[in-house]
Order: C-alpha cells, then sequence, then structure tokens
C-alpha cells in the first residue's frame, strides 16, 4: 500500500523472471506467487513479502479450476473469465476498479469477507506473458487495491495469489489448448475472519459480508 508503482513494477517482473526460468524445469508442474501481510494471513515476516513455490505436482485447487474452465468453454465456446468480466461490467454491482486492462471486482459468492479478484481484460492464461504495459498498468491498480485496504480496513492482515496456468498440464494434454478455456487472475483474500472447525471440515466458507457491500465499501 505505501510502495510506489515502479516498486510493485520491479515486483512483477521479478514474478515472470522467476517463472519463465522455472517453467524450463521438467520437474516443476506450477508456480504459485503469494504475498502474505500479518500475523493472521501467516506471515513469517514483519513487513509484506512473496514467496515463490516450484510445486512438482499440480495442486487440486488449480486442477479443479482447468476442469471447470475447459467444461464451460466446450459448452459455451467462450472463456467463462471472460464472459464474468462482461457480465460484471454489465451489472455494476460488484465492480471495484475499472481501468483499459484491468478489473477489480468483488467475486459473486465470495468465499471471505471483502475479498477481491484482479482480472486482465484482454484473455490471457499465462501470467508471465503479460506486455510490459498491461505490467505497468497492474502495478497501478495493485497500488490502489492495497492502498484502498490500508486506508479503509486500516492496514489488514492479507494474502494474495496469482492462478495462472500450469506448465504441467500444458505438457501431458496435447489435444486441448488450455490457453483457450483458461484465464489468469490474483485473488486477494482480506484476513477480517477466522476459518473454524465448519469451514475446515467441510470447506464450506460463512461470510457474512456480501460482494456488493464490499463493493461499496471500497468506492
Amino acid at each position: 500500500a505505501l510502495q510506489d508503482v515502479e516498486l510493485i513494477d520491479l515486483t512483477l517482473r521479478v514474478y515472470i523472471d522467476r517463472i519463465n526460468d522455472l517453467k524450463e524445469h521438467d520437474e516443476v508442474q506450477y508456480v504459485h506467487i503469494i504475498q502474505n501481510h500479518g500475523v493472521q494471513a501467516g506471515a513469517s515476516l514483519a513487513h509484506p513479502h512473496s514467496q515463490i513455490f516450484a510445486i512438482p505436482f499440480m495442486p487440486d485447487r488449480i486442477r479443479d479450476e482447468l476442469t471447470g474452465t475447459r467444461n464451460y468453454f466446450e459448452v459455451n465456446g467462450a472463456c467463462v473469465y471472460c464472459e464474468m468480466i462482461l457480465h460484471e461490467l454489465r451489472v455494476n454491482e460488484r465492480v471495484v476498479i475499472d481501468t483499459p486492462d484491468f478489473l477489480v471486482a468483488a467475486p459473486y459468492a465470495s468465499k471471505m469477507p471483502f475479498e477481491l479478484h484482479i482480472l486482465p481484460k484482454r484473455h490471457r492464461a499465462s501470467f508471465h506473458e503479460m506486455t510490459i504495459s498491461e505490467r505497468k498498468g497492474l502495478a497501478r491498480v495493485m497500488r490502489d487495491v492495497f492502498s484502498r485496504l490500508y486506508e479503509r480496513m486500516r492496514n489488514p492482515a492479507y494474502n494474495y495469489y496469482i492462478h495462472t496456468l500450469p506448465f504441467g498440464e500444458a505438457r501431458e494434454r496435447k489435444s486441448y489448448d488450455d490457453r483457450n478455456s483458461y484465464h489468469w487472475h490474483i485473488v486477494v483474500l482480506p484476513r477480517v475472519n477466522i476459518w473454524a472447525g465448519f469451514e475446515l471440515g467441510t470447506e464450506v466458507y460463512v461470510n457474512i459480508i456480501s460482494p456488493e457491500t464490499a463493493s461499496k465499501f471500497f468506492h
């Protein structure tokens, strides 16, 4: 929230450089990039910091997203995330930030209070394939998002993570091009609640703040 846009852009460049290196390693199936801030978000350091994980298997959560986006594309002939962007812009009830390159919205059926998703408007499956212009635009959007969290939620603990097209899936599936159906995105989770036995035991998440309320809060 307090960094210059240029420093955020440098961070994004580092993310991309690391992904481009790690994708050359056959044992790496997926690269997961996160940032933790605050004790409640599991941060191991006092200041906000990023971590990059090179994973030798496909996480179930990512596999589920791939399956869902493929199924939608096969039935409808379109990317479900692109459709979501058009829908959110048309309804305009959950939009937080709208720029030429990115949409920030409180997602329908959010699993956490004040959850936000950052979505590129141009269809891209892979985070590291952004143009320089898009990357700089994302840096400005992220500065705006985290400034709003800092000012309106008084510097809350948060996690964010990037979901991007896995390397392993592209190697395994030669008959299907996930580039058409998958769409990279960033999920921002302010940690204002604590998951207890119900959520952990059932993976059914209780959220008392509607996404429409969250969107109005950030405006």
